[in-house]
């Protein structure tokens, strides 16, 4: 999904969800260092949580990911999608510029 569709659904939180809003981790580049390559796995883990509805355990995996790895956008843009989908618009559109500042 485009940061331009992602925003659209922040700012517009009314919108239906679709099961596919939550990108899949493995459209990123591969992971080079060994801290990304555990907050890759962190990652997955993260997202397979949100999409289960456990959005507490999720947000923590996600955190510990961005502290593995504070330079993968791809973790501020899932934990984004993760903010949306809790209620907080705020920390979404935080953390996905975050994720658009690393591009």
């Amino acid at each position: 999904m485009s940061d331009d569709k992602i925003l659209e659904h922040i700012l517009n939180p009314s919108a239906p969800l679709s099961s596919d809003f939550i990108p899949s981790p493995e459209e990123d580049p591969e992971p080079s260092t060994e801290e990304e390559k555990r907050a890759k796995a962190l990652e997955v883990q993260a997202v397979k949580k949100a999409e289960e509805n456990a959005f507490e355990e999720s947000m923590q995996i996600f955190n510990k990911a961005i502290e593995l790895a504070p330079l993968m956008a791809s973790l501020y843009n899932n934990r984004g999608q993760l903010f949306r989908l809790l209620g907080q618009p705020s920390n979404a559109l935080n953390d996905i510029n975050k994720a658009i500042s690393f591009k």
